[in-house]
């Protein structure tokens, strides 16, 4: 899918984009990558309600519910090894045969003022609080049997989750907006209790890779522009992103705003490229080019026009060469693993992951139809240790993309 560039580019071929698209976070219409619940998975709607494994579809607007129901999930694999993601999942998954120590307490989920989603676990009760978003929250999915309630305050929404059983394995459960767009968090049962699935040595190396990047040369970095970097349509596609950035960013004048504002433009804006990953994605589909004229790519063209559209603004970022967890699971649960792109910036001396591909909702499917849904935000400024139960980094590459206008 890339040209080859000598060396360098050997080492990019191992790791090459494959057209992996996460779908686990937000309802996708991809007829292949089924996304829909398990029929009978818990869930609850802003209502007063108790009912045994049923869904309530009142509007009552009220400020919390409660709502029981039991769930018997049954267990089904991804129907493909590219999506790195698949919803149905098995809440009775058997675990691994070593079970490393529980990771309990209060745990970020994102660090991003605007979202400041925290869990925390206590026997088998999982909490989650953050800020309220714009669009307000619909209800509450798990796929185990389990007590769930949301409360609203402040512009903050709290979500308790008290699951009756407490067999060992793993199990998901979903928060979703009234935008239709929902956030997914694996969670682990080990001797009793509910925990964060164990992720510290992904975790860890994913945060080494942070410390020693590497430069891409110019030559490489403009055929990330356009093929065949003629510098005359280089200049001119650089200057159209810095355009767009500039009005993406206009009366934003911090560069973490900025980010964010650039990461959720991405999502919201461009389309994952399933025509492009049919066709083995070719390499021009993950160019500036293609993407500012068609609207869509895959993982790796997400994570090239986030760095570009970050670069215009002075914003320091990195485009990440890795792997993601397939089927919806953690990594450990030892699934199969699909070569994944992302990035992370760093903004006052302090590492911002970001995943624009994850956090879109929009499709461009096989039949020449875009399909749009409202972008997620769990994916911005994402602590480590979450983003490490689904993203392994295997290295960082830095791309300077606005030297090429200093070229003669």
């Amino acid at each position: 899918m890339y040209k080859k560039f000598g060396f360098a580019a050997l080492v990019l071929a191992t790791v090459i984009l494959t057209g992996c698209k996460n779908v686990s976070d937000g309802a996708s219409t991809v007829p292949v990558y089924s996304s829909t619940d398990q029929s009978s998975s818990v869930s609850t709607n802003l209502t007063n309600s108790t009912s045994s494994s049923s869904s309530t579809n009142s509007t009552a607007s009220t400020d919390s519910y409660v709502e029981n129901s039991s769930d018997n999930s049954t267990n089904s694999t991804a129907s493909t090894g590219s999506s790195v993601e698949n919803n149905s999942e098995n809440s009775t998954n058997s675990t691994t045969e070593e079970k490393p120590a529980e990771k309990t307490g209060v745990f970020a989920v994102t660090h991003d003022p605007q979202s400041d989603i925290k869990i925390s676990f206590e026997g088998l009760r999982v909490t989650v609080t953050g800020k309220i978003p714009p669009e307000g929250i619909d209800r509450v999915t798990t796929d185990r049997d389990a007590v769930i309630k949301l409360s609203t305050s402040g512009g903050e929404f709290t979500v308790t989750i008290d699951y009756r059983s407490g067999a060992d394995g793993f199990t998901t459960f979903r928060i979703y907006e009234k935008s239709g767009s929902r956030s997914n968090y694996r969670v682990k049962f080990t001797n009793g209790k509910v925990c964060l699935p164990d992720c510290s040595d992904v975790s860890e190396k994913n945060t080494k890779v942070t410390q020693k990047a590497v430069e891409q040369p110019l030559e490489q970095v403009s055929e990330y522009v356009v093929i065949g970097s003629d510098k005359q349509a280089v200049r001119e596609i650089l200057l159209k992103v810095k355009t767009l950035s500039n009005e993406i960013c206009a009366g934003l004048s911090s560069d973490y705003d900025k980010l964010r504002a650039i990461e959720n433009w991405v999502a919201n804006n461009i389309y994952y490229d399933y025509p492009a990953f049919d066709r083995g994605v070719p390499e021009e589909t993950l160019t500036l080019k293609y993407i500012l004229e068609n609207k869509s790519t895959v993982c790796g063209g997400y994570s090239n026009i986030t760095a570009a559209l970050a670069a215009a603004q002075g914003i320091e970022i990195y485009n990440v060469h890795g792997t993601g967890a397939e089927g919806g699971y953690c990594f450990e649960e030892k699934p199969s693993e699909s070569t994944h792109e992302f990035n992370f910036a760093v903004i006052g001396g302090r590492v911002i992951w970001l995943d624009a591909d994850f956090d879109s909702r929009n499709y461009y499917q096989r039949s020449g139809k875009y399909d749009s849904g409202k972008a997620i935000r769990k994916f911005f400024d994402i602590d480590v240790e979450q983003l490490s139960l689904t993203h392994r980094a295997k290295y960082a590459e830095h791309r300077d993309y606005f030297a090429l206008l200093d070229e003669g």
